[in-house]
């Protein structure tokens, strides 16, 4: 978060890379609002308190809630 930047480790996706995606100052906000830390996973499924698998699954879901 204090570098602004979304870092996928390379065995969490399918291509094995390090990925590194900016925060626009938006989504900075967003996560900001809704407590996301510094580390860690940023969907986490409320009834097991683990990282979603997919996160086609949770992506559409938040898709939903925010209309």
């Amino acid at each position: 978060m204090e570098y602004k930047i979304i870092e996928i480790e390379k065995q969490e996706n399918k291509g094995h890379k390090e990925i590194e995606i900016p925060i626009s100052e938006k989504l900075m906000k967003e996560f900001k609002k809704i407590g996301i830390k510094e580390k860690g996973y940023v969907f986490i499924n409320p009834k097991t308190n683990k990282p979603y698998t997919t996160i086609s699954k949770c992506f559409l879901e938040a898709c939903k809630r925010a209309e």
